[in-house]
């Protein structure tokens, strides 16, 4: 019994190793810096069969990206999800509260009792390079918010610095935005001054220590935590994962997952960390990446992260760029694709670069699994529809906002 206690702390403090070696090894992102990151911070209390929603809230699918003949085409749909009723799910379009423009990879918070959307990517078909010196295709950042006023989506306030790819949370009462820095391949944290609204927003002092891009990104308002799962590095897919407490304005290392991804579909369940699908890079030579989606999923215990991540029951379809979400304690991923992007260039002195998407697999249903065991398995819970896409937001309402956009 002794020498098993002690395998377990020694298999416990690898895993801690691993996942802070992992984050050093990408550099200084941010201002915080590695010195800004901890191991993760006190056990959580939540009980498993705790789930998400209620009478008295609503769940949103806002925006996303279809795919038509090569191109990307950014939707401006909101649609009301009801899993509740029965075992099947439904979306409804809303159209009163139809968002400014075609958009995706942008996040929604409700702040103040207003619902708050800001950041997120409107492509063109311009031609330009990251700062990994990767090709990609050339994307308009939105760079302030936007607020529904009852009627109508207005322009709130900028962002300190341009995120295309944008998450906003509420923890303790302030409004957070964790995205993308502009043009750079990592990711930065703001918090909005709501004492001073003049100022509006300003990066936090600790950043995240990790140069990072296409991450999962879910809010634990309760816990007044982020939690960033996989994503890219130096242009591949990573298994890091890490918290960021607002109580403390500290970032936490967790024990990396089994399988690295890029834009994993999150959600959390009871006490548990969920990672569904995703893409991860199978073949990169000069310049150019393939990537691959992935049909596995696996969870980890909040409250014991030391026991590190459980593979759950395969998708059955591989799914990049979905969206999960929780209801009646149960987990529901919703839209994504089949190998999101493949990109293919030539470049050359002097020459112009040339890149081609190809087409992808849509996926415009939702797959449900009753129970996070081995033994369950995903199951069909809805038709196909045009509303099911990739890089949606979900963002939960209460009814008086979702009586406004769904009228």
């Amino acid at each position: 019994m002794a020498v098993a206690w002690v395998q377990r702390r020694v298999v416990a403090a690898l895993l801690v190793l691993v996942a802070v070696q992992v984050f050093a090894g990408g550099g200084g992102g941010g201002r915080g810096g590695v010195s800004a990151f901890r191991l993760w911070p006190k056990k959580r209390t939540r009980k498993d069969t705790e789930g998400a929603g209620n009478d008295d809230t609503q769940q949103l699918l806002m925006g996303g990206a279809d795919y038509m003949d090569g191109q990307i085409i950014p939707s401006s749909a909101v649609a009301a999800v009801n899993a509740y009723a029965s075992s099947s799910v439904s979306a409804r379009e809303c159209f009163s509260g139809k968002l400014p423009s075609g958009m995706y990879y942008f996040g929604a918070a409700v702040y103040n009792s207003e619902l708050i959307i800001g950041g997120g990517f409107t492509p063109t078909e311009k031609l330009s390079f990251s700062d990994d010196d990767s090709p990609m295709l050339s994307m308009n950042a939105v760079n302030h918010t936007f607020k529904w006023t009852g009627s109508s989506w207005k322009v709130w306030n900028q962002f300190n610095v341009t995120k295309g790819e944008a998450h906003l949370a509420v923890l303790n009462g302030e409004l957070y935005s964790l995205g993308s820095c502009g043009r750079q391949t990592r990711m930065c944290l703001e918090k909005y001054n709501s004492s001073k609204a003049n100022e509006g927003w300003h990066l936090t002092k600790n950043q995240l220590p990790s140069v990072l891009s296409f991450p999962g990104v879910i809010a634990d308002e309760k816990d007044s935590s982020l939690f960033v799962v996989g994503g890219v590095q130096n242009k591949h897919t990573t298994r890091v994962v890490a918290q960021y407490s607002a109580s403390t304005d500290k970032w936490f290392a967790l024990p990396p997952m089994n399988i690295a991804r890029k834009s994993p579909a999150v959600a959390i369940l009871g006490n548990r960390l969920c990672a569904v699908g995703g893409v991860q890079s199978t073949l990169q030579y000069s310049s150019r990446t393939l990537y691959m989606a992935l049909r596995s999923a696996e969870c980890m215990f909040l409250s014991a992260p030391s026991a590190g991540w459980s593979l759950l029951p395969l998708l059955p379809e591989a799914r990049g760029s979905a969206t999960a979400f929780v209801a009646s304690n149960k987990l529901y991923v919703a839209g994504g694709v089949h190998v999101p992007l493949h990109w293919l260039s030539n470049r050359k002195e002097d020459d112009d670069l040339q890149a081609t998407v190809l087409e992808v697999e849509r996926r415009p249903y939702v797959s449900k699994l009753d129970s996070l065991d081995t033994a369950s398995s995903w199951t069909n819970a809805s038709d196909s529809s045009r509303l099911f896409i990739s890089s949606s937001t979900l963002v939960t309402v209460p009814t008086k906002l979702y009586s406004q956009l769904c009228t």
